[in-house]
């Protein structure tokens, strides 16, 4: 079957993206078999297109539909880190990224020696995430996303990283209250009986609420191109009747 497809794709690239965006449409409108469908169709498409950048934001947008987090994440690194900086969802793959990864594992592991605890991979990645937008794009987002980063140092008791990270907030309000509550963490200790949740909640400094995920019915919906990408991942063809709207 993979052959078949390779073949097909080869022999006529443009008739294949229609297929695999018809396939989408369909999915979207909650045909079920075709969302098998453009899951089976994406890969080979991509990989003999891998510059095809749009279709791999929406294959990434279709991964997130199923909760397919890590590899959503994936494909959206792949478009935030290859596509020129104007292509039209470079930004929205770079933030899609750390909202994917918000939704993977634990960002840190679990020791009571007194040292800060190493991140995860899934933490490292968000981290990497993180400055990679702060660097592309440095005056957008880039309080919310440096308090998320903040929350996960925290958490992984990096007081001298979360520190760091403080000093680059712009509101003295907010600046004091973190300063307050690392301090509070720096001079606790962990319960090495118990959870081993830090006294307080930092998590509530960088939760996905506080850089703007929403759940499934309220989320905004951006037009961009002959599109409409909605902040959750789901993507909606301009050409479909939205309900509700």
């Amino acid at each position: 079957m993979l052959g078949l497809l390779t073949a097909m794709i080869a022999a006529a690239p443009s008739a294949s993206a229609v297929r695999i965006i018809e396939a989408h449409k369909q999915c979207n409108r909650g045909d079920e078999s075709a969302c098998q469908l453009a899951l089976e169709l994406y890969p080979p498409y991509l990989a003999v297109h891998s510059a095809d950048f749009e279709l791999q934001f929406f294959y990434a947008e279709l991964l997130w539909n199923r909760d397919r987090f890590i590899e959503a994440a994936e494909r959206y690194h792949f478009v935030a880190r290859n596509a020129e900086l104007g292509f039209k969802f470079t930004k929205n793959a770079a933030y899609n990224e750390i909202l994917a990864l918000e939704k993977t594992g634990p960002r840190s592991s679990h020791r009571y020696d007194g040292q800060p605890w190493p991140l995860s991979v899934e933490g490292q990645r968000l981290i990497d995430a993180i400055d990679f937008h702060l660097a592309r794009w440095p005056s957008e987002r880039d309080q919310e996303l440096n308090r998320l980063a903040i929350s996960i140092f925290m958490e992984a008791d990096d007081f001298a990283a979360a520190e760091r990270r403080i000093s680059t907030l712009k509101n003295q309000g907010q600046v004091d209250v973190l300063l307050e509550d690392l301090d509070t963490l720096r001079n606790s200790a962990r319960d090495p009986i118990g959870s081993g949740a830090p006294i307080g909640n930092p998590q509530t400094i960088g939760s996905p609420q506080t850089i703007g995920a929403c759940s499934d019915d309220e989320c905004p919906i951006e037009e961009v191109g002959d599109v409409e990408v909605e902040r959750c991942g789901e993507i909606r063809f301009n050409d479909e009747e939205i309900e509700g709207d």
